[in-house]
């Protein structure tokens, strides 16, 4: 299991803060996530603490809310006092070879390089993913995606002395007789599965009480997006079920030049959509989640 540093400001992000890392230890188990000052004990020396705490994290997440930036005032902002503890943290885990992914709630821009001090300048470079209340669940689902895509995926490494490694790798060859058969399996049925096409036709609600309706004819979809205002048609265009989703590309009824584009991921029952998408030329990505 991945070993998750959370890092926000209770100021900025408390309330986000406790539910995402509710959310991960659901998903990761009980004890994987570490949440700067609310885990380190009274008494402890703070920057001894979380260098413990980052020499075996796998993920580091910094929250950004619409403060971040300001908190402490314009004229003292607290990101840039060098004793800061979200600077000293955010800097510390820069320093390390562990993916820092920016999370952007409700609405918060991502900082650009010259509004940071010099040593979180690379944080602007970091790939952002978006949560937001409205589409919480599709969101924290994309981040644990991400995550679980992390070369460094739950392998916070140590080094072995060398008596122990040609046990370890017996174990392994042991375990891959075991495992082996039941992955095997596993790529039957998902290739079987694969085969099927979901039956995706009908009526699919948006969280905003926004409408698609959807005709099918084998993988392809027609798709026309009803607003849950106005009862007209505002988006229409096309879908494609591939392996990886369903890859849709819309147009704007009412915008010239405007579309969007993007992959949905289909649940395992079938019944919700989900998916981050771009709309052009904005170049602005959100989530969308449909439900059935």
């Amino acid at each position: 299991m991945p070993k998750i540093f959370i890092s926000y400001r209770r100021d900025d992000a408390a309330g986000f803060a406790g539910r995402l890392a509710d959310a991960l230890e659901a998903r990761y188990g009980v004890g994987t996530v570490f949440r700067d000052v609310d885990d380190i004990q009274p008494g402890k020396d703070f920057v001894e603490a979380l260098d413990t705490a980052l020499q075996s994290t796998d993920v580091f997440i910094v929250m950004i809310g619409r403060q971040w930036l300001s908190v402490g005032g314009p004229d003292a902002p607290r990101l840039h006092d060098p004793q800061d503890y979200v600077r000293r943290e955010i800097a510390m885990a820069l320093e390390r070879t562990i993916p820092v992914i920016p999370a952007l709630l409700e609405g918060a821009r991502m900082p650009a390089q010259m509004e940071l001090p010099p040593e979180l300048a690379e944080l602007a470079r970091r790939q952002a993913i978006v949560l937001d209340d409205r589409s919480w669940n599709a969101d924290v689902q994309k981040l644990m995606s991400t995550i679980e895509a992390s070369p460094v995926h739950g392998t916070a490494t140590h080094a072995l002395p060398t008596d122990e490694v040609a046990p370890v790798d017996a174990e392994r060859r042991k375990l891959a007789w075991i495992v082996l058969p039941g992955a095997l399996a596993l790529a039957v049925f998902g290739g079987w599965r694969m085969s099927q096409v979901p039956d995706l036709a009908g009526e699919w609600r948006l969280e905003d009480g926004s409408r698609w309706r959807v005709r099918q004819e084998g993988r392809r979809l027609d798709i026309q997006d009803v607003h849950y205002q106005s009862r007209e048609v505002w988006r229409e265009g096309t879908g494609q079920i591939t392996r990886e989703g369903v890859v849709v590309d819309m147009r704007y009824v009412f915008e010239a030049g405007a579309t969007l584009h993007g992959t949905l991921r289909l649940s395992q029952d079938e019944r919700s959509l989900s998916g981050i998408v771009t709309q052009t030329p904005s170049a602005r990505k959100f989530s969308l989640d449909l439900r059935r």
